[in-house]
């Protein structure tokens, strides 16, 4: 059950990671688009690189929380079984076609 927590809180991290860097991207392409000459051009590059890592470095930084968290949390007890499971049978393969 924690690690299907963990997962969901991972998958939320990820998709707001993308969700930032394609922000930063779009932000990029307008400023490129804007741009009357190459130095602009680069520039508007240059601008949108470090927010598009922001994001990424983000994304790991709640990724180790979400660990830490799922590993610092009290481990559900095994609770034993009150039934043996149930035998499994084998089909033979039939020889005669």
């Amino acid at each position: 059950m924690q690690t299907a927590k963990v997962k969901a809180k991972d998958m939320v991290s990820e998709a707001k990671e993308k969700a930032k860097e394609a922000a930063a991207k779009m932000q990029g392409k307008t400023g490129e688009a804007t741009a009357a000459t190459h130095g602009e051009k680069e520039m508007a590059k240059e601008v949108a690189r470090p927010k598009k890592d922001q994001a990424s470095a983000d994304k790991h930084q709640e990724k180790v929380e979400h660990h830490a968290d799922a590993a610092t949390a009290p481990a559900r007890p095994s609770t034993p079984r009150t039934r043996p499971p149930a035998a499994r049978t084998r089909r033979r393969a039939s020889t005669s076609r």
